[in-house]
C-alpha cells in the first residue's frame, strides 16, 4: 500500500538524486544510464519441454519456452495472460544457474495453475478455458545490465477438460518427511505440488511457510514424499505444522490437476522438542553425578547412550526451533561440558578475512567423536571453488571440517547436530544474508538466517547443521528495477529482490528538481512487485527508485524500463 513519506526522507532523496541520472518516463528503448541492455528472448513457443542443455524437446501442452539471447544473466520474468482479463494470471521470476549455458528454457507456470497462500482458498486452482499468451523478459542486475525488451508469444487456445485427477490421500508424517499415497492409476500423473503451514496458536490460522513443486514425476517411485526444511522451523519455532498436496496432470488438455488435498495430520514440533529435552535431561541426571567432567571411560558411555536414545532428525528440528538457545541447545551444551567442553576452533591462513578462532564457536561437536577424543573445527579455504548461481552476490566461500569425526563419501554426517556461531563478512549486507551448504554431488542447500545479532560492533549469525563440507556466505540480490512506467495512469511498477523488510521509494523529478515522491512498505519474503501512484508523473518526467532498509538507510537504487 502506498504511503506518504516524511520531509527527512525527501531531503535524503534529494541527495540520492545526485547519483546516476534517472530514466525518463518517455524512454522505451531500455537504455539505463549507459548500462548494457540484455538480449530479448526469442522463439517464444507453447507446448515444448526442452531437455536441459540440449535443443531437443518433448511436446507437452501448457509448457512455455523461449530461446536465450546473449547477453543474458539467466534471470527471467514470465507473465501469462488470458485475453479478456486485465490482470495477469501468472507472474513468475525464475533464475537459472550462472553456469547454465542452455540455448532454450522451459517453464511450467501454466501447468501448475494458480498457487494459493491461503490454506482455505478455492480447491480448483486450474486455468480456465480461453486464449492465452505469455511474455518473457530477461532481467538485469541494474548495475552492469538493464532489462531486455519484453518478448510476446503467439496465442494458444486452451479448453479446460471436465475430468480432474483425484486429490492425494493418506497424508502422513514420518518425522519431518511428508508422505502421501500414490494413486492406483498413474497414467495421467505428471508431478506434485506441496505447501506447508504453521498453525498460529493466537489466531488459529494456518500460515504458509513454504512449499515445493516438481514435474515429470516417476510413477515407479512408490512412496512420494517431501521435507519440512529447517528455515521454516527456525523462523516459526515450536508449534503445529501441516501440509497439503496437489497432483499435477501430465497433459492438462486431457485432465485437470487435482484439487488440493485435505490438510495433513499435525506434526507437533512442541511435543517432539519436549520429548527430546526429556531424554537429554535424563542423561544429564545420570551422568552429572559429580558436577563436572566425567572420567574417560564414562565419556564414551555418555555418547553411546546419547546416540542410541535420540534421533538425529528430531535433535536437528529441536535445536533449530530453539530460537534463543535456552532449551535443547542449552542441554546439548551441558552434556558436552561433561565430556570436556566445546570443541576447539582452528582457522587457517587461507580462510576468508575476518574469520578467527576467537570469533567462531561451536556447540555439540565433541558429542560426535569416538570415546574421549576431542574434536577441532577447522576453517579454511574451500576444497574447490564452486560456481555460484547468478542470484547471489558478494560471495565468501570457505570450508569447515571437524577433526576426529569420521568422514563418509557424503562428507561428515553427524549423529548429534551442531550449532555454529560466526561473524558475517563485512562486504555482505546482513539483511540479504544466506549460507550456501554445498554437497558432494555439486548441489547446495540454502540456509536462511531469521536471527542475526550484534556483539561489540560485529554482526553474527548462528545456524544448526548435521553435516560438513564446503560453505559460502552470500548476499541475495537486493536489486530494485522498474517493471513499467505509465504516465497516463501516473503509476510506476517496481520489482524488488528478496528483502527482509524495508521501504521502496519512487522519486519523480524534472530538470533536476524533485516534483513528487511516494513510498511503500516491503514485507519479508521473496521477490515482490509493487505499484506506486505518482500524480507528478508525466511523459517528460524522470523516475528513480530507492530501496531503504528498516532504519531508512539506502540499500540500492536503480531506474529502468521494460
Amino acid at each position: 500500500m502506498a504511503k506518504r513519506i516524511s520531509m527527512l526522507t525527501l531531503l535524503m532523496l534529494l541527495l540520492l538524486c545526485l547519483l546516476p541520472t534517472a530514466v525518463s518516463a518517455a524512454e522505451t528503448d531500455g537504455a539505463d544510464g549507459g548500462l548494457i541492455q540484455l538480449g530479448t528472448p526469442a522463439e517464444l513457443t507453447w507446448g515444448r519441454d526442452y531437455d536441459y542443455g540440449a535443443e531437443s524437446y518433448r511436446e507437452i501442452p501448457g509448457f512455455t519456452s523461449w530461446r536465450r539471447v546473449d547477453p543474458s544473466q539467466n534471470k527471467y520474468r514470465i507473465i501469462i495472460y488470458r485475453k479478456g482479463v486485465d490482470e495477469p494470471v501468472s507472474n513468475i521470476r525464475h533464475s537459472y544457474s550462472a553456469n547454465d549455458t542452455s540455448l532454450y528454457f522451459s517453464g511450467t507456470g501454466f501447468i501448475e495453475g494458480y498457487w494459493h497462500e491461503n490454506a482455505n482458498a478455492p480447491a480448483d486452482c486450474n486455468m480456465e478455458s480461453g486464449t492465452y499468451y505469455f511474455t518473457v523478459q530477461a532481467l538485469g542486475d541494474g548495475t552492469q545490465y538493464s532489462d531486455s525488451d519484453v518478448a510476446v508469444s503467439p496465442e494458444w487456445t486452451y479448453v479446460k477438460p471436465d475430468a480432474s485427477l483425484e486429490a492425494p490421500t493418506n497424508l502422513r508424517w514420518n518425522g519431518r518427511e511428508s508422505h502421501w499415497d500414490l494413486p492406483e492409476d498413474t497414467t495421467d500423473l505428471g508431478g506434485y505440488m506441496v505447501e506447508y503451514y504453521w498453525n498460529d496458536p493466537e489466531t488459529g490460522k494456518a500460515i504458509d511457510v513454504g512449499g515445493s513443486a516438481w514435474f515429470h514425476y516417476n510413477p515407479n517411485f512408490e512412496d512420494p514424499s517431501d521435507y519440512l526444511e529447517n528455515y521454516c522451523i527456525q523462523e516459526f519455532g515450536p508449534g503445529q505444522y501441516t501440509f497439503r498436496v496437489r497432483a499435477v496432470s501430465s497433459d492438462i488438455t486431457k485432465v485437470c490437476n487435482s484439487p488440493w488435498s485435505e490438510p495433513s495430520p499435525v506434526y507437533n514440533l512442541t511435543e517432539v522438542s519436549s520429548a527430546v529435552d526429556g531424554t537429554l535431561d535424563e542423561l544429564l541426571n545420570i551422568y552429572n553425578y559429580n558436577g563436572g567432567e566425567l572420567p574417560e571411560e564414562d565419556k564414551a558411555y555418555l555418547k553411546e547412550d546419547l546416540w542410541a536414545q535420540t534421533d538425529t532428525e528430531e535433535l536437528d528440528a529441536s535445536m533449530a526451533a530453539d530460537q534463543d538457545g535456552t532449551a535443547t541447545v542449552s542441554r546439548i551444551a551441558a552434556l558436552e561440558d561433561l565430556v570436556g567442553g566445546p570443541a576447539g576452533v582452528s582457522v587457517s591462513d587461507d580462510a576468508p578475512e575476518g574469520l578467527t578462532a576467537e570469533n567462531i564457536s561451536i556447540i555439540g561437536a565433541n558429542l560426535n567423536t569416538e570415546g574421549s577424543a576431542a574434536a577441532t573445527l577447522n576453517v579454511s579455504a574451500p576444497s574447490k571453488e564452486a560456481v555460484i548461481p547468478e542470484l547471489y552476490e558478494n560471495t565468501v566461500q570457505f570450508s569447515m571440517k571437524l577433526e576426529n569425526v569420521a568422514e563418509t563419501s557424503q562428507g561428515q554426517e553427524l549423529k548429534v547436530p551442531v550449532k555454529i556461531t560466526m561473524p558475517v563478512p563485512a562486504q555482505i549486507n546482513p539483511a540479504f544474508l544466506v549460507l550456501l551448504h554445498f554437497h558432494s554431488d555439486g548441489t547446495y542447500e540454502e540456509i536462511l538466517f531469521p536471527y542475526i545479532f550484534e556483539r561489540e560492533g560485529q554482526t553474527f549469525v548462528s545456524f544448526v547443521v548435521t553435516s560438513f563440507s564446503d560453505f559460502a556466505f552470500a548476499q541475495r540480490s537486493s536489486s530494485v528495477s522498474v517493471s513499467s512506467v505509465d504516465p497516463e495512469a501516473h503509476t510506476v511498477t517496481a520489482s524488488v529482490g528478496s528483502v527482509t523488510e524495508g521501504t521502496l521509494v519512487a522519486a519523480v523529478y524534472e530538470n533536476g528538481r524533485m516534483t513528487g515522491a511516494a513510498a511503500a512498505d516491503i514485507a519479508a519474503g521473496g521477490p515482490k512487485e509493487t505499484t506506486l501512484s505518482l500524480p507528478a508523473l508525466t511523459e517528460s518526467a524522470q523516475v528513480k527508485l530507492f530501496l531503504l532498509d528498516g532504519g531508512g538507510a539506502p540499500l540500492c537504487n536503480s531506474a529502468g524500463t521494460p
